[in-house]
Parts: structure tokens; C-alpha cells; sequence
């Protein structure tokens, strides 16, 4: 007959084993159906699985909570070490975002629905592409220099040895330049070379200081689906004007982008 602590001891393990067993159980049922939903996501997107492959995107199902279906399910995408999810019920209901259970659903702005395979073409390359989707061409247009003034002002001079002034109170969006010493800019023709795509809108650029002829100063931005410059700064400037155009450069903003270097 066992004793108090032998038949304690058998329990114990009696139950870790029932634990063991329902959990394996739990873990293939929950595979299985990650499997199938993974399936579903082959069938209604077979057209781009061998762009996903080309592009070293892999996926796979799952969901929020395996205990609970109502909570979302997903497809997970991973490209390199980044990994991004899209809520996807089945082959006929799904969205190109991610909302977390629990949150704020006016936080999506998608529903659920059957949607174009382009749009999500779209979405994914966004997504781990951004930086590449637009061939951007940049040529270095010239190079100037940027001197602050005692009295605040900026000289500004090109090396093929024009010199403008800007006043204080025009450099509101060259304001971090004061901070460095001699900087060298590479200007860029807007007509010839447009900005990096924006991170989080590939349809815009970057947002981008200009100068035009007269020195004055602002900020503008390319949106790529109209194919037109525009400005954040009203500088009084008609730069489209018929017959007066206003002739203006732009240089990316030198706290973050690499073209600016600091002289020795």
C-alpha cells in the first residue's frame, strides 16, 4: 500500500502527463488549422506566391489566441528579420493591416472584404520595399557652402562662386544648420532628380529644403502619383508662373540624410 507521499508523487505525475497529452493534442489540432487557413491564403493569392518566393517572403498562419477563433486570425510575413501580419479570416475575407485584439478598432482602416491583389502587391512592398519601389536618380547638381553670420543670417556660396544671403528670418527650415561647421550640401535639379520616397507613403517624397535664385528659403515635397512638386512654405513664389519661372534647387534636410558631411 503507498504512503501519503507515493500516491501524491503518482498523482503529480499522472496529471503532468495529462497536461503533456492535451497539450500535444492542442498543438497538432492548432497546426492543423494553421495549415488549412495557410492554404486558403495560397488558393485566393496563387497569383503572387511565386513573387512572394522571388522576393524571399515567406508566411504562414496563425492566430491571436489558438484557444479562441472569434479573437482574429492572420497571415505572418517575414522578409529578412522583419516580420509584418495581415488580418485574414479566409479566402474571401481578409485586409491588408493588422488590429490586435483588445485594441481600439477605429483603429482600422480597412473591413474585411475581398480585395485586389494589387492593392496588396502594393501593401507588402511598402512594407519591407519602400526604400527601393521608386529608381530614384540623383545627380549632385553643385556643391555650396553655409555660413552662419553674427547677426544670424546665412551666406550661402556655390562653387561656381555665386553668394546669397539669407536672412534670419527666411532659414526656418535650414534651422539645424547653424549646429555644424561648414557643411557641404549637394544641391539637386528638380527638373532632373527627385527625393528618396517617403517611409511611411511611397506615393510622396521625402520632404526636401529648397533655395531658389533670389535666396529665398522653404520646403517642399515630390508626390510621384501626380508627378508634381509640392510646397509646404508659401514663399509668395509662383515657381510654375508662365514665361516667369522662378529657377530653385533642393537639398535634403541635414539632420537626417546621409549626403551631408561635415568638412575637417
Amino acid at each position: 500500500m503507498d504512503n501519503l507521499h507515493e500516491r501524491a508523487k503518482k498523482l503529480t505525475e499522472s496529471v503532468a502527463a495529462d497536461k503533456a497529452n492535451k497539450k500535444a493534442e492542442f498543438d497538432a489540432e492548432y497546426s492543423k488549422k494553421c495549415l488549412e487557413l495557410q492554404e486558403e491564403f495560397k488558393t485566393a493569392f496563387s497569383e503572387v506566391l511565386e513573387m512572394l518566393a522571388d522576393g524571399e517572403i515567406t508566411f504562414k498562419a496563425g492566430w491571436q489566441d489558438p484557444r479562441y477563433d472569434f479573437m482574429g486570425r492572420y497571415i505572418e510575413f517575414t522578409h529578412k528579420n522583419k516580420s509584418i501580419r495581415m488580418d485574414f479570416r479566409d479566402a474571401n475575407s481578409y485586409r491588408y493591416e493588422y488590429i490586435p485584439y483588445r485594441t481600439d478598432r477605429n483603429n482600422a482602416t480597412m473591413c474585411y472584404g475581398k480585395w485586389p491583389i494589387d492593392d496588396f502587391i502594393l501593401w507588402i512592398s511598402n512594407k519591407f520595399f519602400a526604400d527601393t519601389l521608386h529608381e530614384v536618380e540623383q545627380t549632385e547638381y553643385t556643391n555650396f557652402e553655409l555660413q552662419v553670420l553674427a547677426n544670424g543670417d546665412i551666406k550661402l556660396t556655390t562653387t561656381d562662386g555665386n553668394i546669397y544671403f539669407l536672412e534670419k528670418s527666411k532659414r526656418d527650415a535650414v534651422a539645424s544648420i547653424v549646429a555644424l561647421s561648414n557643411p557641404s550640401v549637394k544641391l539637386f535639379d528638380p527638373a532632373k532628380n527627385k527625393p528618396n520616397p517617403s517611409p511611411d507613403d511611397i506615393t510622396m517624397s521625402v520632404d526636401v529644403c529648397i533655395i531658389d535664385e533670389d535666396g529665398v528659403n522653404g520646403l517642399a515635397w515630390y508626390c510621384f502619383e501626380d508627378e508634381k512638386w509640392k510646397f509646404h512654405t508659401d514663399t509668395l513664389v509662383d515657381y510654375d508662373e508662365p514665361d516667369a519661372e522662378t529657377k530653385w534647387l533642393w537639398y535634403y534636410p541635414v539632420v537626417n540624410e546621409s549626403v551631408f558631411k561635415i568638412q575637417p
